[in-house]
């Protein structure tokens, strides 16, 4: 799983996707330091930009993420680099 992101739209390591072979992602959130959930998907190509809920760019920061597959949770943390 990839644990650095540089959404800076230079094409290049824009967005993080999970990586995963075979499987759907169901449900993909992004939480800041403290506990805030930045953005949630539940697309089965899901991903994150960089972006809040609200539009906004989120600030350079190390953030957890949560991966839901087949009732399954994954976790972990990634930096975003601006």
């Amino acid at each position: 799983m990839p644990n650095i992101f540089t959404p800076n739209a230079d094409y290049e390591n824009d967005i993080f996707r999970p990586i995963l072979k075979n499987c759907v992602v169901e449900e993909l959130r992004i939480y800041n330091r403290w506990g805030q959930i930045l953005h949630l998907s539940n697309l089965p190509q899901a991903f994150w930009d960089g972006r809040t809920q609200s539009n906004q760019n989120a600030p350079e920061a190390t953030y957890y993420y949560v991966i839901v597959i087949s009732d399954k949770e994954f976790s972990g943390y990634l930096q975003l680099i601006r």
